[in-house]
């Protein structure tokens, strides 16, 4: 194919990539225009899933589904071969790994007993490196495509990432709106996905988040401390927090959520923080003594810290200015 014919493919191919048509229906076309820049016995375009660590099939032409079981599983990530993937940004070919191709289990055990010979892997990824999923090619020929041909599949792959990524509105929106925080996103068939290396946030904040969501669809911005940790004795090593929560409208993210820890406000304590939020409705010494399980003294002393904290006098002082600040707590929140 002349260097036209194939620079033709890939503006039709980009054109694919930029519709706005189901993902599958897409990576077939893909696959399908794929074989007017390179003649290929079969290909895949896999997407990988954080969340569960394995690869899901798009679209696929060639393979049986044991030889996409293999791809998608474990074993091909666990190769020898996945180390040299990682480390190039372009399509690699057996022929280019540091090593006799038979020295890869993966190649004897799966690509050679399927008949395959040289194929090829593109990593795909988004812009900040995070792994999205690959683009795989099982060659008709024995070697490896002509430099051309091979810059043409990069170009391709460089460009896939609005394909594989079904987040990618969300991707974006993380990267402009709060670049420096963790974050995750909700998708609507995966569940919570993680946008940033941080992983997602406690369990409990998730649970909390989609409680949230059952009672709005307007953006909210929230203090969050994970009470059930506070009962397992972990309190002295977790720290409150601000939380941002973002319902998304697209087809595939249902929400996206960021976070970051704080110190606690006007100096206060985990636990004048609760007898803070006791306080806010009106509870006696003795009421709040009895819901934390501790003593009535405690309780009076922590009250009197809390007023000096808050450089006020009384307890309905205290709870005007934890009213005004966000500070009472709701269902293991503190909302802002």
């Amino acid at each position: 194919m002349s260097r036209s014919s194939m620079v033709d493919s890939v503006r039709r191919i980009s054109a694919i990539v930029a519709d706005t048509s189901p993902m599958d229906q897409r990576a077939d076309a893909v696959l399908d225009e794929l074989a007017a820049i390179v003649a290929y016995d079969a290909a895949q375009i896999a997407v990988w899933n954080p969340r569960t660590s394995t690869h899901h099939t798009v679209a696929s032409r060639g393979y049986t589904e044991q030889m996409r079981v293999a791809l998608n599983g474990p074993r091909y990530r666990t190769d020898r071969v996945w180390g040299v993937l990682e480390q190039r940004a372009e399509p690699v070919f057996w022929k280019d790994c540091p090593f006799d191709r038979r020295d890869s289990e993966f190649y004897v055990e799966a690509v050679e007993a399927h008949g395959f010979r040289e194929g090829g892997t593109m990593l795909l990824r988004a812009i900040d490196g995070v792994y999205l999923g690959m683009l795989l090619l099982n060659l008709e020929a024995a070697t490896p495509p002509a430099d051309e041909v091979r810059e043409m599949l990069g170009i391709v792959g460089a460009g896939m990432t609005p394909l594989v990524d079904r987040l990618a509105p969300a991707r974006q929106f993380v990267s402009m709106h709060s670049p420096q925080r963790p974050a995750a996103a909700l998708d609507r068939v995966h569940g919570w996905v993680p946008l940033t290396p941080e992983g997602l946030p406690p369990r409990a904040l998730l649970d909390t988040i989609t409680e949230v969501l059952s009672r709005t669809d307007r953006p909210v911005r929230f203090r969050w401390c994970d009470r059930d940790g506070d009962r397992r004795g972990r309190r002295s090593r977790l720290q409150p927090l601000t939380v941002e929560l973002l319902p998304f409208g697209g087809s595939t993210c249902r929400a996206v959520v960021s976070w970051r820890q704080e110190p606690l406000p006007y100096g206060l304590t985990r636990r004048e923080l609760d007898v803070l939020a006791a306080l806010g409705t009106g509870a006696s010494n003795a009421a709040i003594a009895q819901a934390l399980s501790t003593s009535v003294r405690t309780i009076t002393t922590h009250v009197e810290h809390i007023l000096a904290k808050l450089s006020v006098s009384t307890r309905t002082a205290a709870a005007l200015v934890a009213d005004r600040e966000g500070l009472l707590s709701v269902g293991g929140k503190y909302v802002i």
